[in-house]
This record gives C-alpha cells, sequence and structure tokens, in this order.
C-alpha cells in the first residue's frame, strides 16, 4: 500500500492514540497529533501532509468545521472530519467546507482504509484537475500573448482590419487604421449597423461559409465591396481565426481600392474613346505587333485592301510583296517613325489604290512591343493632282504655240 502523511486534529486523547496506532501498523506516517484548530493549521502550514484527520469539535474550537475549510480551500490539503452522535447538526457543514468525506466516530481500521483509499483517489483527481487547470491556464495565457502579438501587428497594418463575433455580429476588434478610416473606435457595435448603417444581416455576409462542416476554418474569402458611410471600395480578405476564448472569429482585411476603382473606371472611358475613334475614323488604322503581324483593323482600313476583317487579320508583313511598303513596316520595328506613299495592291484583295501611310512604333522600357499604321487612300487627290498638272502642261504647250503663230503671222521687220 502507498504511505502516506497524516496529521491528526483530536480532542481526545485516547481517539488520537488508537487513531495514530492503526495508522502507523498501516504504513502511514502520522507527523503530528494536535488539540486544537490553530495547532493544526500551524502544523499544516509547517508540514504540508497529504491528509488531515480532524474531529468536528477541538480544545479552542466548537465548530471546527470552518478550521478544516481553511485548511481545505485555502491551503489545498484534504480533510477528512470525524464526527459522534452529538455531532449530527455539523455534518452538513463540514461536508461543505471540504467535500472529500465524514465518518462517524468510532472509527475503525477497515474505515481509515476506506479514508485513504478516498484521499488517494481524490489526491489523484486532484492532480490531475490541478494538472488540467495549470494547462489550461497556460494555454489561456499563450493564446493571449498570440493575440496581443496579433492585435499589435494589425495596429501596425495600412488596411482596415476588424474582428466581430459570427453569432452575434458584435465587433470585437478595431486597428487603429480603421478607427481613424472610420473616425471612431465601433468596439461592441454590431458590424452591419456600424459599418452599412443596415437594420438586418448584410446579404453579402459570408459568416456561414468561414467554417466547414468539422468548424474548422475554410480557406480565405476574397471579395470586393463599396462602402456606403465610408464611400469608399475594398479589397476584401475574410476568415475564421481562434480569439482569445478559443472561440472562432470573423477577422477581415480591407485594403482600399477606390483609386484604383477610379482607375479602372477612367481607363475603361479612355479604352471605349478609342475604341470609338478606331472604329468610326475615316482614316484606315492598322495595329501590328512586333513581328509585323497584324492584329486588328478599323473598318476604313478594310475598305482601302479590299477585302475582309477576317482576310487582313494574322497576315505579316512577310508576306507583303511590295517592297517599299514592307519596307517602311519594317523600319517602324526597328524603333523608327517611317512613312510610305505610293500605289499598293494589298496581299489580300485586288483593290489597287494610292497610299499615303505613316508607320509609327509603340515601346515600351525601350523596346518596340507593335506599330500603329495611319492610312490615307489619297487616289482620287492623287488623280486630281496628276490631272492638274497635266492641264497646266496643255495649258503651257498652248500658249507656246500661240505665241509661235503670233510670231509667225507678224515678223518683226515688217
Amino acid at each position: 500500500m502507498e504511505s502516506i502523511n497524516i496529521i491528526i486534529a483530536e480532542s481526545d486523547t485516547e481517539t488520537a492514540i488508537k487513531i495514530e496506532q492503526i495508522l502507523v501498523d498501516m504504513g502511514h506516517q502520522v507527523l503530528a497529533v494536535v488539540e486544537s484548530g490553530k495547532a493544526a493549521i500551524s502544523q499544516v502550514e509547517t508540514k504540508k501532509p497529504d491528509l488531515v484527520l480532524m474531529n468536528v469539535r477541538l480544545v479552542d474550537d466548537e465548530d471546527a468545521t470552518d478550521t478544516g475549510g481553511v485548511i481545505y480551500k485555502q491551503m489545498g490539503i484534504p480533510v477528512i472530519f470525524l464526527f459522534g452522535k452529538e455531532d449530527q447538526g455539523l455534518v452538513e457543514r463540514a461536508i461543505q467546507n471540504s467535500p472529500v468525506g465524514c465518518f462517524p466516530k468510532p472509527i475503525h481500521a477497515r474505515d481509515l482504509i476506506l479514508v485513504v483509499e478516498i484521499v488517494k483517489n481524490a489526491s489523484r483527481i486532484d492532480v490531475e484537475r490541478r494538472k488540467a487547470v495549470e494547462e489550461l491556464r497556460k494555454s489561456q495565457e499563450q493564446l493571449r500573448a498570440s493575440n496581443e502579438l496579433l492585435m499589435m501587428i494589425l495596429d501596425s497594418v495600412p488596411a482596415d482590419i476588424y474582428v466581430s463575433d459570427m453569432e452575434t455580429y458584435e465587433i470585437l476588434y478595431m486597428n487603429a487604421y480603421m478607427k481613424e478610416s472610420f473616425g471612431r473606435d465601433l468596439t461592441g457595435q454590431i458590424c452591419y449597423k456600424a459599418f452599412r448603417n443596415d437594420s438586418v444581416q448584410c446579404p453579402h455576409c459570408n459568416n456561414s461559409q468561414l467554417l466547414d462542416e468539422n468548424g474548422q476554418p475554410t480557406a480565405i474569402k476574397i471579395w470586393e465591396g463599396h462602402n456606403p458611410i465610408s464611400d469608399k471600395n475594398y479589397l476584401n480578405y475574410d476568415r475564421a481565426i481562434p480569439w482569445i476564448d478559443g472561440k472562432f472569429v470573423r477577422i477581415q482585411v480591407a485594403t482600399d481600392i477606390t483609386d484604383r476603382k477610379l482607375a479602372e473606371a477612367a481607363l475603361r472611358e479612355s479604352e471605349e474613346k478609342h475604341r470609338l475613334f478606331f472604329e468610326n475614323s475615316p482614316i484606315g488604322i492598322i495595329h501590328y505587333d512586333n513581328t509585323g503581324t497584324i492584329t486588328d483593323l478599323n473598318e476604313a482600313m478594310v475598305e482601302i485592301f479590299g477585302s475582309t476583317y477576317e482576310e487582313q487579320i494574322g497576315s505579316s508583313v512577310n508576306e507583303v510583296s511590295h517592297r517599299e511598303y514592307a519596307d517602311a513596316i519594317r523600319k517602324s520595328l526597328e524603333g523608327e517613325y517611317a512613312t510610305f506613299e505610293g500605289w499598293y495592291t494589298p496581299v489580300y484583295g485586288e483593290k489597287t489604290s494610292f497610299l499615303q501611310a505613316n508607320w509609327i512604333p509603340l515601346k515600351r522600357d525601350g523596346k518596340v512591343i507593335s506599330g500603329v499604321g495611319i492610312v490615307e487612300d489619297i487616289t482620287e487627290r492623287k488623280r486630281s493632282r496628276d490631272l492638274m498638272i497635266q492641264t497646266e502642261k496643255i495649258m503651257s504647250v498652248g500658249g507656246l504655240a500661240a505665241g509661235m503663230a503670233h510670231e509667225i503671222n507678224n515678223p518683226l521687220g515688217s
């Protein structure tokens, strides 16, 4: 049998001697035998026993149950109360102060064997309980320290970050950046009321998606949205994380993308204007990549070529037989501004036109990535100009002939 250390607090000397002898015969160590409550507390503080056997009445204390309560509750030592027939009224108080056990007198060896087993089991349970409590305390302390570190990190992040209860929607935390964004600390308020001035849960709330069927966090949810209170657009990252109390809560990291959204809108508007100009321009516009392959052309360019859009897309400068036309495009691909003026018949098409073209290289980081051709069909202008020149020549010849006729008809010497 495993030996334990015991202090006996008994006002009746004969009973104390009997109990001590039984315990010693059982192989246990009796550290002290006392008659008063004060002496019991003093001996317990000094000798730290595994068990105190205490009569409910002592020399200095007609109700020793409170003394036993101090030893059990404040000092953590199990107390077994002993009581006689006349002490029945104190049993209930004894159990309240030390619920380990109470035994009636006279006490026998079999009772003490049971007492020791009770204490050993109670001690074992108490050790396990204390160990569990300590582990829980350490776990909570680690979680608290981890959350404090997390709070410090979150407060340094230049983004709106908040934590909320996924069941009650209460805001549990706002970082410094978000407090500044909203002008105040909204901790303790309901998130959809505080952040959106809504009376009901937000329609886009994804709390139900943040935990899987086993109650574990799912992957980060990423989405964009507009906040009506701050009047800003945000890129939101939502996830469930364990909080100080071990419960999973929602954390959202929201990055202000208002400027980006405005830039995107301006870009879309610019692209739309470019597209409208491209499609409706009366002058031909053609795009080609850095290999000289046509990637796009407008309707005016299709008409100039006298073919279809589909026939021209994907055709290459290497297929062009007109040397001056092809050389001008190649020159632009080398990074130089190039021009072409002359008669040209496209690879796909039978229409021959007199073209005036400007080939413009498009560069990024000093390298040509593509090019744009601005092409105008000046066939009619060319023909008009040629006709004017021919007319001027005819008129010049006619004037010369008239002068010669006048000289013939009117000689100088006549």
